[in-house]
């Protein structure tokens, strides 16, 4: 599933092993931030739980900032995003030996 989502991704670290590079989904890390979460996790790590900046390696105990799908800080909505991707490809062309014809009929 990992190469799946890899290739919709578009992380703004670049790509890698675990993140992908050049997909629709944009994903950078949260703008948004303030004093009452940065206590939090301080207050966190005085009890003893480690830090972290990505919990998408392997281990995800810890406490930090979650990377969101984002582009330019704005929100990346996935089915805004993957619903261009589809009318780019009802675009297309369909084949000629394509049937209209529904094969269920209610019966």
């Amino acid at each position: 599933m990992l190469r799946y989502f890899k290739k919709s991704e578009d992380h703004a670290r670049g790509a890698d092993e675990a993140y992908g590079g050049g997909g629709e989904l944009r994903v950078e890390d949260l703008r948004a931030s303030g004093k009452v979460l940065d206590a939090f996790c301080e207050a966190a790590v005085e009890c003893g739980i480690r830090k972290t900046n990505d919990f998408n390696r392997g281990d995800n105990e810890g406490v930090g900032y979650f990377r969101v799908t984002q582009r330019n800080g704005r929100l990346n909505r996935l089915a805004a995003t993957f619903d261009v991707v589809r009318h780019q490809v009802a675009d297309r062309p369909t084949s000629t030996r394509a049937s209209t014809t529904p094969r269920w009929r209610g019966r």
